[in-house]
């Protein structure tokens, strides 16, 4: 099992503009919540400070092996990249459908 796979993080879009990341893990203290925000916002173009880290929540991320030294940011923060990009293309999808524009 390949260290990555084992790690997810979720976005959400939740009207009336409620940004949400989800982790598969639990936070010690090294200040993730902040990093995954900014993280998230890099790629949505939220400002980080709208983003919502919210943890143990097991419906969106089921299964995580949590954090430990640096490992959070070697294998979490990359998924939590993939989530905010995925979270862009939705919304740019979902704004091109309403303005009938290109998404791309």
């Amino acid at each position: 099992m390949r260290p990555a796979a084992t790690h997810r993080a979720a976005c959400a879009s939740i009207p009336p503009a409620r940004r949400r990341c989800f982790p598969a893990w639990a936070s010690r203290g090294q200040g993730h919540e902040t990093t995954l925000a900014q993280i998230v916002a890099s790629q949505t173009g939220i400002p980080f400070d709208k983003i919502t880290v919210i943890h143990g929540d097991t419906l969106p991320t089921p299964y995580g092996f949590g954090t430990g030294s640096s490992r959070s940011s070697v294998v979490l923060m990359p998924s939590a990249w993939v989530a905010g990009k995925l979270m862009r293309d939705k919304i740019l999808g979902i704004a091109a459908t309403f303005t009938e524009a290109c998404a791309g």
